[in-house]
């Protein structure tokens, strides 16, 4: 009794232990679960890895997205996934350059509290 009492015991903190050790998301874990989230407009998701700055802008695109507007097209809402995702990390900050749509995009993250979070800004011609 005493044996399976300690086997369980075991068994429990190593449970525990490899639970609480969660592996920190690299920048283009990152990048690539935002755009999943953005392509399947699951945007409360995709809140989640950003920053104050990147939910302005998923609200921006959800109200455009409610409107259901012609004048903007879906691609652009909703951008294909990155090929050739590349992160350059520079202490807590990061810039993932990738292909999208054929052509060179980035997008840059910072590090708040061990999380990468994306930073998107809104810009205007």
């Amino acid at each position: 009794m005493k044996k399976i009492t300690t086997l369980l015991a075991i068994i429990l903190v190593s449970f525990v232990f490899f639970t609480s050790c969660k592996k920190e998301k690299s920048p283009e874990e990152v990048v690539e679960r935002f755009f999943i989230h953005l392509n399947n407009k699951d945007f409360k998701e995709a809140k989640k890895l950003g920053t104050e700055n990147t939910v302005k802008v998923i609200e921006f695109f959800e109200t455009v997205s409610s409107i259901g507007t012609s004048f903007v097209d879906d691609e652009e809402l909703y951008p294909s996934m990155p090929e050739n995702l590349n992160c350059e990390v520079e202490k807590n900050k990061a810039v993932c350059i990738f292909i999208k749509n054929g052509l060179s995009d980035r997008v840059y993250l910072v590090k708040k509290d061990d999380k990468w979070l994306i930073d998107l800004r809104l810009e205007f011609p």
